[in-house]
């Protein structure tokens, strides 16, 4: 059985989104809140059980806001990855997102790609998940293309470390 964080090492950080709204573009300072994997199914991929990483952030400034898209000061957001796997194996899908993933927690880690690892990454949702809570990132979110199977339009956020 495959760790969650299996092949991360293997992947490149990914550029790229709870009951909280997904990040909508703007560039904002975020601080994490907690980040936390759980397992779950994805209703329109008809799958069974996958590693789903949740990761909670306040928004604390707005650096850009784009009128009426853009999350305020104050509001609450998630980025979710799904990690889909086939046998174990991380499909195209869930290497795209665990690259994403490994984005975030690069910034979070506040360390290289090459530093992002299993058992790392382990760290960041360990317990109930609030080690890192307080820690501060940028994030700058803009409208991506349509994506070529379902048409719908997501976001994709570039992710640094913020003192």
């Amino acid at each position: 059985m495959a760790g969650v964080f299996d092949g991360i090492e293997d992947v490149k950080k990914d550029e790229g989104d709870s009951s909280r709204p997904f990040i909508t573009e703007g560039t904002y300072i975020l601080e994490l809140e907690r980040s936390i994997s759980k397992k779950g199914t994805n209703p329109a991929k008809d799958s069974f059980e996958e590693d789903i990483i949740i990761t909670e952030f306040t928004v604390l400034e707005v650096l850009r806001s784009v009128e009426g898209v853009s999350l305020k000061a104050g509001e609450q957001c998630v980025d979710i990855k799904i990690l889909f796997r086939k046998r174990d194996t991380l499909t195209d899908q869930g290497k795209r997102n665990m690259g994403r993933v490994k984005a975030v927690y690069g910034a979070v880690l506040n360390v290289p790609d090459e530093q992002i690892t299993s058992k790392a990454c382990d760290g960041v949702v360990a317990g109930d998940g609030t080690l890192l809570t307080g820690t501060k990132v940028k994030c700058d979110a803009v409208r991506g293309k349509p994506a070529k199977t379902t048409g719908k339009v997501y976001t994709n956020c570039t992710w640094s470390y913020v003192e």
